[in-house]
């Protein structure tokens, strides 16, 4: 009997509640609801800063919604119409501005590829000269070195059955 008491009790005190802020939350309810609706229904058209337009079946709902609501929810759901189709607005003209900041950075970086580019083809070119001037230079001490190795190979492939090479490349003094 005390349980049913206590149930009872908490029915009359969720009623008393609901009773006095019965109309608010159903301000809210129907707001959540509305801003629920037009986050899916909104069309491509606000995507390009048209602001919100509904399809026909959701334009009738809506209609249907204002003309049942009283003044102040009324208000209130003209109100938040209007800031979602702002809302919605700027995020077009955001999302324009992004494209634009993502086209301009790479474009800079294609730009700033090819001065890389240029500059380590001049640093190449540089490096390419100054071995060809170094080549140059040293050519007759690389000749010289060729040579020797070669008569080294040879004379390698001279050597006796004594393991020895058929001359000392090393004089004594």
């Amino acid at each position: 009997m005390n349980k049913q008491r206590r149930v009872s009790e908490t029915d009359q005190r969720l009623y008393a509640i609901g009773t006095q802020k019965k109309p608010r939350l159903l301000h809210w309810v129907i707001l959540f609801m509305f801003m629920f609706g037009v986050g899916i229904i909104w069309d491509v058209a606000t995507v390009h800063g048209e602001g919100i337009e509904l399809n026909v079946n959701a334009q009738k709902a809506w209609d249907t919604l204002l003309n049942k609501a009283d003044a102040a929810t009324k208000r209130s759901l003209l109100q938040a119409y209007e800031s979602v189709g702002k809302w919605k607005t700027q995020e077009g003209q955001w999302q324009q501005k992004i494209k634009q900041l993502h086209k301009a950075n790479t474009d800079e970086l294609m730009r700033l590829r090819r001065l890389i580019r240029e500059t380590d083809a001049a640093k190449l070119a540089a490096l390419q000269e100054s071995l060809d001037h170094t080549q140059a230079r040293y050519e007759p001490l690389f000749n010289l070195y060729s040579s020797l190795n070669r008569q080294l190979s040879a004379a390698k492939g001279l050597r006796t059955r004594s393991g020895g090479l058929p001359f000392n490349p090393r004089p004594r003094r």
